[in-house]
């Protein structure tokens, strides 16, 4: 894993995660770091009339912002790790495949609030749409992080097409590295008949065997909050789910397990995309 973006809106929570990120591209011997902060369009709403913000406006605030947080960031950075700080006119959603591929990203890091209402709803709405759309493993750091790498990482597995989804040199290679003691999880929401897991079953211990992973099962309902109170009660300090990534019709009518966790989790989550 040799480059590392880390999404960036110069709030509080967006430096905690640069802080992780930074921590665990040092672990991970990352060469390049890149911070990009995505400018767009906004309106500013006034008494009378409604009055439209200039895009050299906005760049002009974004490079202020820029050259004020990352002088907070800078003295994270070892010497050797390489630092791009970009600004970018564009959605983010739509455009951040274009950053990933231009400078050949390995894993997108952002920040996720835990706050209520309307800020909930328009900063976790943004991270969902990410998590949707981004071509790459992200990973997102909620606001209760604490500091520091992970000792005990939860891997979250529904036991579908486990193969293709393990067999990533990502997963691999962070496994790795994090020398952290590791949780497997998987959660039914019925009884589930695993004469017809084996193969899937044996094929997650060929994979994962040499970490000494221990196994638990669940059944729930609710999938995503089962996995969030394991974590909890576990103290788990890393989770690491798969986001399988289909066409827009298609998520208007699923039910996406890696989405919940994104939303509600109060640890740091690597979703891992497979197409």
């Amino acid at each position: 894993m040799k480059n590392i973006l880390i999404l960036t809106d110069f709030s509080e929570n967006a430096t905690l995660a640069a802080k992780y990120a930074v921590l665990l591209a040092g672990k991970l011997n990352a060469e390049n770091i890149s911070f990009l902060h995505a400018n767009q369009s906004v309106e500013a709403i006034t008494s009378s009339p409604m009055v439209t913000i200039t895009f050299e406006e906005i760049h002009e605030d974004a490079v202020r912002q820029m050259k004020q947080w990352k002088s907070e960031i800078l003295n994270e950075i070892p010497p050797s790790t390489n630092v791009h700080f970009l600004i970018e006119h564009m959605n983010l959603e739509s455009g951040l495949n274009k950053v990933i591929e231009d400078h050949n990203i390995d894993l997108v890091v952002m920040g996720i609030t835990g706050k209520t209402g309307w800020e909930k709803v328009i900063i976790g709405s943004n991270a969902i749409r990410v998590l949707e759309n981004c071509k790459k493993p992200l990973l997102v750091i909620p606001t209760s992080t604490h500091a520091g790498l992970p000792n005990r990482i939860l891997l979250a597995t529904d036991f579908k097409d486990v193969k293709s989804k393990l067999d990533s040199i990502l997963l691999e290679e962070f496994l790795t590295k994090m020398s952290a003691s590791l949780d497997v999880i998987n959660v039914s929401e019925g009884e589930g008949d695993f004469v017809d897991l084996r193969q899937e079953m044996k094929d997650i211990f060929s994979v994962l065997d040499k970490f000494k992973p221990e196994f638990h099962y669940k059944t729930s309902t609710d999938v995503a909050e089962e996995i969030n109170l394991f974590a909890i009660e576990h103290r788990s300090e890393l989770i690491i789910t798969f986001h399988q990534r289909s066409n827009w019709f298609v998520n208007l009518f699923r039910n996406s397990i890696s989405k919940k966790l994104a939303w509600h989790t109060q640890v740091p989550l690597l979703v891992i995309p497979v197409e």
